[in-house]
């Protein structure tokens, strides 16, 4: 099993939800076998069902953690007294990146100091 904070950024596109929303899952949230994550109407943010269907991907991620975690309420916890991993674990590598590609997108030669629209050339 490969560690918790890779598996959940790794997670992340795949069922693209809010980061609080994916911080605070709970297994009892998760139905593997009907691939779905009912997300409680308590954390939702216009408090209307939220089911998120879940790909081939995502199951064998949450396959993989689960003999970690499964014993547990949350999908990630973390050793602070709410149990699960916060906020700025989750958001941290989003950062990293969009860090790394304003450096690039402002190297001489490389365009006008910022990437263009959807990445395309200019």
């Amino acid at each position: 099993m490969k560690s918790l904070s890779k598996s959940r950024n790794r997670l992340a596109p795949l069922v693209f939800v809010r980061p609080t929303e994916l911080r605070l899952a709970e297994w009892s949230e998760f139905n593997l076998d009907l691939q779905e994550w009912r997300i409680s109407l308590q954390r939702v943010k216009m408090r209307v069902p939220h089911i998120v269907p879940l790909s081939t991907q995502a199951i064998a991620l949450l396959r993989d953690i689960q003999p970690a975690t499964g014993d547990g309420r949350y999908v990630f916890p973390e050793r602070a007294a709410s149990g699960a991993r916060s906020l700025t674990q989750l958001t941290r590598p989003r950062r990293r990146i969009r860090a790394s590609l304003s450096i690039v997108a402002s190297i001489p030669g490389t365009g006008h100091g910022a990437l263009p629209p959807r990445g395309f050339p200019s």
